[in-house]
């Protein structure tokens, strides 16, 4: 996660809501921090022991909330800042949490299937004091899935001694799930776009890449290819990036993609290297993929007119303020990508009520909530000297959540 980003937007927001340092500082400082390890039994009957954090930011506004990533690279500054970006997130959205997060530092492509519920139980026993439905509610993030979910929700609820469904978000619908889940990121950046559209500029069909065609990346260029208003020209995977200027056949793509497990060989279209992408001459960019997509070093060849950060973190600092003197405009991650939350705060409230919505239901208010926080920072826009969507969306959280902390 690029720190400078986070921090300087923060400090930006803060001076201009006129918020003191100590004020600032009460705002960044997590409220609980959580280390330990999770001891993994191996099939082999070897032990391996992991270190596992979990950061609870603020609870001003509600319940910790925020998911729990399994990957070799998952460290305490990582997950300190995302449990801090979910604060903010979920304040930009008006839903009532605070942020959360978590993770457990191990490659889970090295890990059975067996190994892999082991480490997911592993993980709630290590720190069943901490969360809880009415305390910290954990989701999934990178490499942690539905049926991960599940497992942790039922360990939870052998611990607990009862079942509670509403500890954990993001399980399968048959087991306490939300319908609409499974797009809810896609499509709530679908209705940010939307909104954004005329404030973006462009000639309608607008073109667009996409950078990642995982669940967010794939649902989304799913979505933009049903709609006349758009036309989407390119997607990219780990290995490659697919081209076509008139557009690609999508589902015929994702379909490919499932079959073979990548986009390589899909004859279609013009293969390309994966990071060109960021290359093309398009009106949107999307990223959907990486942390860090974007750097000091490849910004200067962008020439998108305006890039979405469906995933954490893919700008870092140069090269957010070299856009912004381009007059690129970056929507930001906050808001681009928070669907998934606003549907996990669905299925927590579902879970709590013993209700079942339907995916209209979900669908509709989902379209509620990311049409209102749209339309706030649309608001704020107006206000010549926010500057950029980037400020406005800090702005709006960071007021809202020291409001709350009664700092304002």
């Amino acid at each position: 996660m690029p720190t400078s980003v986070y921090i300087r937007a923060l400090r930006q927001a803060a001076g201009e809501l006129g918020l003191s340092d100590a004020a600032l500082g009460q705002v960044q400082t997590p409220e609980h921090v959580w280390q330990s390890t999770v001891n993994l039994t191996k099939d082999t009957g070897a032990v391996e022991v992991l270190p596992a954090f979990r950061v609870q930011h603020n609870s001003a506004r509600g319940p910790y909330k925020g998911g729990v990533r399994f990957h070799p690279q998952v460290n305490l500054d990582e997950v300190t800042e995302l449990a801090t970006l979910m604060t903010l997130k979920c304040a930009l959205v008006d839903i009532p949490f605070g942020g959360a997060k978590g993770g457990v530092q191990v490659d889970p492509k090295l890990l059975t299937e067996a190994e892999l519920e082991r480490l997911a139980r592993g993980y709630v026993q290590t720190f069943f004091n901490q969360i809880g439905p009415t305390v910290d509610i954990p989701a999934p993030d990178v490499n942690t899935t539905a049926q991960i979910m599940a497992w942790m929700a039922d360990e939870y609820g052998q611990l607990a001694g009862l079942p509670t469904p509403a500890a954990f978000t993001g399980k399968p619908v048959e087991q306490g799930g939300s319908l609409g889940r499974d797009i809810a990121t896609s499509l709530g950046a679908k209705y940010v776009i939307d909104a954004l559209r005329n404030r973006l500029s462009h000639a309608s069909p607008i073109t667009v890449a996409i950078q990642g065609s995982g669940n967010a990346g794939s649902g989304l260029a799913r979505l933009l290819s049903q709609d006349a208003n758009y036309r989407v020209v390119a997607l990219s995977d780990s290995q490659t990036s697919v081209y076509h200027p008139a557009g690609l056949a999508v589902d015929s793509v994702l379909g490919h993609k499932r079959a073979t497990g990548s986009l390589a060989g899909w004859s279609e279209a013009t293969a390309l290297p994966s990071s060109a992408i960021i290359d093309l001459d398009v009106d949107m960019l999307v990223l959907a993929a990486l942390e860090n997509a974007i750097t000091a070093e490849n910004v200067t060849s962008v020439k998108a007119r305006s890039v979405v950060e469906v995933a954490n973190g893919p700008i870092d600092d140069v090269a957010d303020q070299a856009l912004h003197s381009r007059g690129v405009v970056v929507v930001p991650d906050i808001l681009a990508n928070a669907g998934g939350v606003v549907v996990s705060y669905f299925e927590w409230l579902q879970n709590t009520t013993q209700a079942r919505w339907s995916e209209a239901q979900v669908v509709a208010q989902l379209a509620q909530v990311m049409g209102a926080a749209t339309q706030a920072v649309s608001d704020l826009l107006d206000q010549p000297e926010i500057g950029s969507m980037r400020n406005a969306t800090y702005r709006l959280a960071l007021d809202r959540l020291a409001r709350a902390m009664r700092l304002i």
